[in-house]
């Protein structure tokens, strides 16, 4: 923190009780005592309200306390007086960002960067702006011009790391990150987002260590040893016994068995009243899981449930708008602590509170450890237990649990009748395009390349070997990367198959540009052990039939259940043997494919995939039933 001279409201008055309370508040200030701070700084600005130093030390102080919104009009209250600071602005522009006001805050570091071009600093921040609003050109060229006044700032390599990351350029990123670590070898989040670059490239040895030791620099990173976790679940890397151990582990390390009904007590909702049902999620956006979750929002009965939506987003977006619109409440609870989430949820008057995330990105599991809901369940977007011992029920169905299960659970899983997903097809998504009169078959995945395990290529191969006159067009963000293209090629050809049979593509630029590209494929062959889960029913949507092999658990089951709603049970595989006969027997057959892909989008449309209401009622009857065996 960098305290500036003196510009007063009162026109560079001298004032005994004004400086002294400055001077004390100051030196509270750097010693760490906000506390205090604070209080001399109110102490000046009752001497003069219009002082802009107190103003912005002020806003510095609620800033840091993460109240953000009063942070912001103090510090505009500060560049009002003094405009030509760009000390100010640019901490004003930085609490805009932290607010998710990317505009104003770019504005304000503009403004800034014109008084002070050569602030390292300054242009870090106004780069990391830069890039969350997608303007990232831009914002790589801030960030080496940053770079360039001040080599030695670790923050500055780590955000240019985040950059390259979200552009799937994996081996700068990792240069970069690593460069961070060397300037900063105490800083978790670095080795965090170290991790997680390895993770996408699938290298998920080097992605373990680096989480470790994340996790040895600070224990307490609840996301770090969640993005472990997810690992390991995501790709099926622990049997069933260690994989619940391991989920246990993390919920004894956060003692969520000691919070257990922190948030207050729990009464039968009155006889009469509407079901009040909280949805927990950091991706109630743009994503997969919004896909899957609109249908139920926008069919639940309103005469008997009212519906809360907690949304942990930094910036929402038009999905998020849409969502939103969907819902009786609305609460967001970036930057707010577990327990207060949890009081807030408990205030609500919630009974059945869903959490729609599990040990993945920007989860708020830590709220379901404080029991703020009579009944807590688990649902949609992770792939094993939670470990939590306050996590009632975990709900799926019966293609992705059997009775003969093998998962192991801290929960008790409820299965419902049918699938227990749903679809939104995209509004803007193109027709399904005719191939019957392409010659050569197109094989094809766009499934995330970390699912395209060694399994997964030894698989694909042996179809390619059986079908010799057959390409295979893999489309992934990671593809973006010509190094992960050269090792996947690689690993192709140590399998016997040349790289002249191989189509690779990156990130595209829209979902419609995405989904049009299934119009040159004419089968899509899923991976293992995770099969896909949005990837499969684009496909479908899009006219393509999936053929999957369905493993022991839930996460190598999500396209059976999908293809078992749309009736292609005939496309699931109990193994690899019967998977490449699958492809084989599809491949021979063109007139039965054409069909098939004529008739498909209407299969999917008219199929429970697509019939939100009546997943929305199989729901409302589970919530119903846990409700009343919660106070039966």
């Amino acid at each position: 923190m960098a305290f500036p001279g003196r510009a007063s409201g009162m026109g560079g008055m001298n004032h005994p009780a004004l400086n002294q309370a400055m001077q004390q508040g100051i030196a509270a200030h750097k010693a760490g005592d906000l506390k205090t701070a604070e209080a001399c700084y109110r102490q000046a600005l009752a001497v003069d309200p219009e002082h802009a130093e107190a103003n912005f030390l002020l806003g510095c102080v609620a800033h840091k306390t993460g109240h953000i919104q009063p942070a912001i009009q103090l510090m505009q209250k500060a560049v009002s007086k003094a405009p030509e600071s760009a000390h100010y602005l640019g901490r004003l522009a930085t609490a805009l960002a932290d607010a998710g006001r990317f505009d104003d805050a770019i504005a304000a570091f503009g403004r800034a960067d014109a008084i002070t071009p050569d602030d390292a600093s300054l242009q870090n921040n106004f780069a990391a702006a830069l890039h969350n609003v997608g303007r990232k050109d831009e914002a790589e060229r801030r960030f080496r011009h940053a770079l360039a006044l001040d080599p030695a700032q670790a923050n500055t390599w780590y955000n240019l790391g985040n950059l390259y990351e979200s552009q799937g350029r994996y081996a700068e990123a990792i240069e970069v990150y690593e460069r961070a670590v060397e300037l900063a070898p105490q800083v978790a989040a670095i080795q965090n987002n170290l991790a997680r670059v390895y993770e996408a490239k699938g290298d998920f040895g080097h992605a373990i260590e680096h989480y470790r030791k994340a996790l040895s620099l600070n224990p307490n990173l609840m996301q770090v040893y969640s993005n472990i976790l997810f690992l390991q679940s995501y790709n099926v890397l622990l049997d069933p016994e260690a994989m619940l151990e391991a989920h246990l582990e993390w919920s004894r390390h956060f003692g969520c068995a000691q919070r257990d009904g922190a948030a207050g007590e729990h009464r039968a909702p009155e006889s009469g009243r509407r079901l009040r049902i909280g949805y927990v999620s950091p991706d109630l956006r743009q994503h997969s899981v919004s896909y899957f979750f609109e249908p139920i929002l926008a069919n639940h009965d309103r005469s008997r449930f009212e519906i809360f939506c907690y949304a942990e987003l930094p910036r929402p977006d038009a999905v998020s708008q849409r969502l939103r619109n969907l819902s009786d409440a609305w609460r967001m609870t970036a930057g707010q602590s577990d327990e207060a989430v949890a009081r807030q949820i408990h205030a609500d008057g919630i009974d059945v509170l869903v959490d729609l995330a599990g040990h993945t990105a920007g989860n708020r599991l830590g709220i379901f450890c404080f029991r703020p809901a009579p009944v807590q369940i688990t649902y949609l977007g992770y792939f094993t237990t939670t470990g939590l011992p306050t996590m009632d029920y975990w709900l799926s169905d019966g293609v992705l649990t059997p009775s003969d299960t093998v998962e192991r659970t801290s929960e008790a899983i409820w299965r419902v009748p049918g699938c227990c997903l749903g679809y939104t097809p995209p509004g803007d998504a193109p027709d399904v395009a005719d191939r019957s009169g392409n010659k050569g078959l197109v094989l094809g995945s766009f499934n995330d390349l970390s699912k395209v395990s060694p399994a997964t290529v030894a698989l694909w191969a042996a179809v390619l070997r059986a079908l010799p006159e057959a390409s295979l067009f893999l489309k992934a963000r990671q593809l973006s990367d010509p190094d992960v293209r050269r090792d996947l090629a690689l690993a192709f050809e140590r399998e016997g198959v040349a790289a002249d049979r191989l189509r690779f593509m990156g990130r595209t630029d829209s979902v419609r540009d995405h989904l049009e590209l299934y119009g040159e494929i004419d089968i899509a062959l899923d991976t293992i052990p995770r099969t896909g889960g949005t990837t499969t029913v684009e496909a479908l949507w899009m006219g393509v039939p999936v053929v999957t092999l369905a493993g022991a658990r839930y996460i190598e089951r999500l396209s059976a259940t999908m293809l078992s709603a749309v009736g292609l049970e005939d496309w699931i595989c109990a193994d690899r043997a019967a998977y490449v006969a699958r492809v084989e027997r599809a491949a021979g057959d063109a007139t039965g494919r054409a069909e098939l892909r004529r008739t498909l989008r209407d299969r999917v449309r008219d199929s429970a995939l697509c019939r939100g209401r009546d997943l929305a009622e199989r729901l409302e009857t589970a919530y119903e039933a846990m409700v009343a065996k919660r106070f039966g």
